[in-house]
């Protein structure tokens, strides 16, 4: 049996996530965020409509751009200036997203892997287009946030570490006969063996890094974990959240 899991990494040396958990997208003109409003994509305040997963597509640099409150996805399949929120299909390229980094600025442009145009606030709404290079309407700030979760923590070492957000670097190669969950808490219902997630994680520098796994379950179950070429089993054992060491790994 296999429940609920999230990793933990104990940093030697600086870190950057390739993708995000929970996070809020903020325009840098109108000072707003990017939100899910009765099935549409607007502006507004900070909250839970304005609460978003980036997750990471397999073997792509695109990301997809999922609402948490809504569970609906940003895509552009309908309309060419019009974004939208809704459920997609796995190969529509109009809910494919590339986050491109602005030089000197923490600041991202966002554009649309099928119309390959950009997430604009230049006429007041969200729209797509052609941009300008200074636009600062088109411009966004992604900051991570937790909403009313949080991430589980340990109390079994003094050691500090910082955990890799499981939504938005998780990729699973099926989702089993009865679904697996995924939020900043971990993975959840997780009962098929034949369900493997795979996490990314994107490191700034070489170096050794000592990985901890970060785990409950309601029943003693054993997890087989790859890192790199090396393979590590754990056994975990009790419904309170646990480290448990998986050694030093030179990346």
């Amino acid at each position: 049996m296999k429940n609920q899991i999230i990793f933990a990494i104990c940093l030697l040396l600086g870190q950057q996530l390739l993708a995000q958990g929970n996070v809020s997208i903020q325009n840098a003109w109108r000072q707003t965020y990017l939100q899910s409003e009765a099935g549409k994509v607007s502006l507004g305040e900070q909250g839970s409509k304005s609460s978003w997963i980036i997750e990471k597509i397999a073997n792509s640099s695109e990301v997809r751009i999922k609402n948490l409150d809504s569970g609906a996805y940003l895509n552009a399949e309908s309309s060419s200036q019009f974004p939208e929120i809704g459920k997609i299909e796995p190969g529509w390229f109009s809910a494919m997203w590339a986050i491109e980094p602005i030089a000197g600025s923490e600041e991202v442009h966002i554009k649309n892997k099928w119309r390959k145009t950009y997430l604009h606030t230049e006429n007041g709404g969200v729209e797509l287009g052609e941009i300008q290079p200074g636009w600062v309407s088109a411009r966004w700030k992604i900051k991570p946030t937790t909403g009313n979760a949080k991430p589980p923590t340990t109390t079994s070492s003094k050691q500090p570490f910082n955990t890799i957000p499981l939504g938005g670097n998780t990729f699973f190669n099926n989702f089993g006969t009865s679904g697996i969950g995924l939020s900043i808490q971990g993975i959840q219902n997780w009962i098929d063996a034949t369900v493997i997630p795979t996490v990314y994680v994107r490191l700034l520098e070489s170096g050794t890094y000592s990985i901890n796994l970060v785990a409950k379950a309601a029943q003693k179950s054993t997890l087989n974990v790859g890192i790199g070429s090396r393979n590590v089993t754990v056994e975990v054992n009790g419904t309170e959240w646990k480290k448990y060491p998986l050694g030093s790994f030179t990346l």
